[in-house]
């Protein structure tokens, strides 16, 4: 695919994540993950960050969502990982 069609899709992609996480008073979904992990404050916090930073080191293009009432969620062409705590 060439880049500005790769640089589109993204661009598409990020407009539809901000839709899926307007409930959450505008905040992004990376925001939102940030809280997610800090409210934790446990082990289960701990584990998130810690999958995060491995997904963005092998996938520096994942795109970071927040679905289903709370659930932080990495795609790219497709869903790669959740990031359910519960």
């Amino acid at each position: 695919m060439p880049n500005a069609s790769r640089k589109k899709q993204k661009e598409r992609k990020e407009r539809n994540i901000m839709r899926k996480s307007g409930s959450q008073k505008g905040k992004s979904p990376s925001r939102m993950i940030d809280e997610r992990i800090k409210e934790l404050g446990d082990w289960r916090g701990k584990m998130l960050s810690q999958l995060r930073t491995l997904i963005k080191q092998a996938d520096p293009e994942v795109v970071e969502e927040w679905k289903w009432r709370g659930v932080p969620v990495w795609s790219h062409d497709g869903l790669i990982c959740t990031g359910e705590t519960s």
